[in-house]
């Protein structure tokens, strides 16, 4: 039974109810369901990184992309695991930037002439909000430290019509020699590259 108007208890009510109805989609009740869908969700407005009231506004590079139905999970929004993806493609396009690896991410560019390259050590996130569908995203990447072997990168995923900042995170990437497997200093070539794109030097 539905509470009185203005009795405790009847937002929560319309709440469920508008996920009952959200659920079953045949009838009036389709209509419900469809009129959460009527955001225009493909609309584009503008690159992120040039609003000055992003979240990303400082990160030198941004990609942007739709939430896909898939990435969703039983608890209506996307699966956590979906972060790490987002990050993942925001650095890849960092690597680009520097250039260590091609758009497909394979081959001999990977790593510089002297087959020095980079691998993931470690990575992070803090979820802020959830992401639900339908919504177009960005993500982008920074560096925050250049140490001896070691770059730590800055993640952060955001709506891109909106700016809402949905999780952030970090990573370390280390340089290695991959003939060998071993640790190696960061390339003065890579370091040079790095400040270019951020604008800006690194103390070790």
């Amino acid at each position: 039974m539905k509470p009185s108007p203005g009795a405790a208890g009847e937002d929560v009510w319309n709440r469920e109810r508008m996920a009952v109805l959200d659920y079953h989609g045949d009838g009036p009740r389709l209509e419900a369901r469809r009129a959460r869908f009527t955001v225009p969700w493909d609309r584009r407005v503008g690159h992120p990184g040039d609003m000055p009231d992003s979240p990303l506004k400082d990160f030198p590079v941004v990609v942007s992309f739709p939430l896909h139905w898939g990435e969703m999970d039983a608890f209506g929004h996307a699966n956590n695991t979906r972060t790490f993806t987002w990050f993942e493609t925001a650095r890849i396009h960092y690597f680009a930037r520097i250039g260590l690896t091609g758009p497909s991410g394979a081959g001999d560019e990977r790593t510089n002439r002297d087959g020095v390259g980079p691998i993931l050590k470690a990575t992070n996130a803090e979820y802020l909000r959830p992401v639900l569908f339908p919504t177009r995203l960005v993500a982008g990447c920074r560096a925050t430290r250049i140490g001896t072997s070691s770059i730590t990168l800055e993640h952060a995923v955001a709506g891109e019509d909106d700016g809402v900042l949905y999780t952030r995170g970090s990573c370390v990437i280390v340089t290695l020699r991959y003939a060998t497997h071993e640790k190696v200093p960061v390339p003065a070539e890579l370091r040079a590259a790095i400040e270019a794109l951020e604008g800006r030097s690194f103390s070790s």
